[in-house]
């Protein structure tokens, strides 16, 4: 899917959510005047998506998340489950998934860079 497919589908169809799901509205409309300003040779650069079944993230490390089966994007950090307990995702809206429910993660870009002030 291309960046202005991606806007278009937001836009125009909105995002199907099952039982018990939750989106932002206003978060959502933020992201698509994000994705609208943002500057097309910037994306992507050196950010690819990686599967979880080539390498997982460092612990406690935030990352963007996605299950390509389903869409769900999310910012994630890998949980360690500690004693006996499974490792697990936790995203930032306090909902945490078992590591099987992510199929890819991609490291945040950094922020911008203020200009020097003259």
């Amino acid at each position: 899917m291309t960046r202005a497919e991606a806007i278009k589908c937001i836009e125009e169809d909105g995002i199907r959510l099952g039982a018990g799901d939750f989106v932002d509205v206003e978060a959502l409309k933020v992201a698509v005047e994000c994705m609208k300003e943002q500057d097309v040779t910037d994306i992507n650069v050196g950010n690819k998506w990686i599967s979880v079944k080539d390498r997982l993230p460092e612990y406690d490390r935030k990352v963007l998340v996605t299950d390509v089966r389903d869409g769900y994007i999310s910012i994630s950090e890998l949980k360690a489950g500690g004693k006996g307990l499974k490792d697990y995702w936790e995203c930032e809206d306090g909902m945490r998934l078992p590591v099987s429910e992510i199929t890819h993660w991609m490291p945040l870009p950094e922020p911008p860079k203020e200009d020097a002030v003259k």
